[in-house]
């Protein structure tokens, strides 16, 4: 029960900043003219992602497998601050929050990481590659408090 109150809180205080600064709502999010993809995550966690395309929001969900224990997933959101241009091929420039979960038979792992990511849409498809890395806090059963880490590679399919 209590790393389930940690979870809650640590998504919470996650998604709090953005949801404070750009009036934020629900409703928003789930309203028709948002894209939903699936794809492949490579990274920490090693899986399949599901995300929500809102704009200038990303919003995931990663299920799969972490190296160092087993199964695990990641919540996080990803906000587009800027874009780039090398040779006619445009990339958006993200920041956002992520939180991890981790678990075995004898440890629980738990981060809250700060992100940052470059991704690029396919013209011809609706195809999104990108490259994720993110630095924070981590927190586990066997060694307690430390600093976190994470980060992947991937591609998300777009349903339009």
């Amino acid at each position: 029960m209590r790393k389930k109150i940690i979870l809650i809180l640590l998504v919470v205080l996650a998604l709090t900043p953005l949801m404070a600064a750009n009036s934020f709502s629900f409703d928003e999010i789930l309203s028709s003219d948002k894209e939903w993809g699936i794809g492949l995550n490579i990274g920490n966690p090693t899986g399949v992602m599901a995300e929500l395309n809102n704009k200038d929001y990303d919003f995931y969900l990663n299920l799969g497998f972490d190296y160092n224990y087993g199964f695990s997933g990641a919540v996080g959101v990803d906000y587009k601050v800027t874009e780039f241009e090398i040779k006619n091929a445009k990339f958006d420039v993200g920041v956002g929050g992520e939180v991890p979960v981790a678990f075995t038979s004898s440890v629980f792992l738990i981060k809250g990481l700060f992100t940052g990511s470059v991704s690029y849409q396919f013209e011809e498809i609706p195809l999104k590659a990108y490259a994720r890395v993110g630095l924070g806090a981590e927190f586990n059963t066997s060694n307690g408090l430390g600093f976190g880490s994470g980060g992947g590679i991937g591609a998300i399919y777009h349903f339009e």
